[in-house]
């Protein structure tokens, strides 16, 4: 499976968020589970592709029809458009974090962003299959999930190396700055659950 060269760079995002959280043993899991969401969506999206190079595409509609025979057939009927695949993936991830986080860094902007990155992909879901919302370029969804993925991985990689600085001082110390970070630290670590429609 040929993969781009930034797939290569989150892999490496994901190995030194990893590195960096080893002091927050909860970082490994949501690292696992969001580097399994997107393995497994970048996975469909290649094989997607695959199936569309195998079959002939129809130039005035391009990346939305193939030929089954004698009969112009849509893609989406076909396969499953990898933004549906990706949205789901999201979604479980989230699920996941509001179901077992406990700390505000997970529970409130892990949660958040795996929200927004499954709203994106179902947008551009809802515009390849009906027509609307206008559809972005793919390049351009790809870039803005991609930014999203890594701003996420480096909220977890931050978090890991607060705690890895914090163990070290242990104790405010008479910098004003080093009083700043440690209530920015235990901001990040303090018990938060976030309630949905009323639970």
């Amino acid at each position: 499976m040929d993969l781009q060269w930034y797939h290569y760079a989150m892999g490496a995002v994901f190995l030194i968020a990893a590195a960096l959280s080893y002091k927050t043993p909860r970082a490994w899991l949501w690292l696992s589970v969001m580097f399994g969401a997107y393995a497994t969506s970048i996975g469909y999206l290649r094989y997607y592709e695959g199936m569309e190079q195998t079959n002939t595409v129809l130039n005035l509609v391009p990346n939305l029809a193939y030929l089954d025979g004698w009969h112009w057939t849509p893609l989406e009927s076909a396969w499953l458009p990898p933004s549906a695949i990706a949205a789901f993936m999201d979604m479980s991830a989230a699920f996941l974090i509001h179901r077992f986080g406990r700390e505000r860094w997970e529970t409130q902007y892990l949660f958040i962003g795996c929200l927004v990155m499954m709203g994106a992909n179902l947008l551009f879901f809802t515009g390849v299959v009906m027509g609307f919302p206008p559809l972005p370029p793919q390049r351009l969804l790809g870039i803005i999930l991609d930014a999203i993925n890594v701003a996420l991985v480096f909220t977890i990689a931050g978090t890991g190396a607060a705690d890895i600085l914090g163990a070290s001082y242990g104790r405010y110390n008479s910098s004003r700055l080093m009083g700043w970070f440690l209530e920015t630290r235990n901001a990040l670590h303090k018990p938060y659950k976030r309630k949905l429609w009323g639970e």
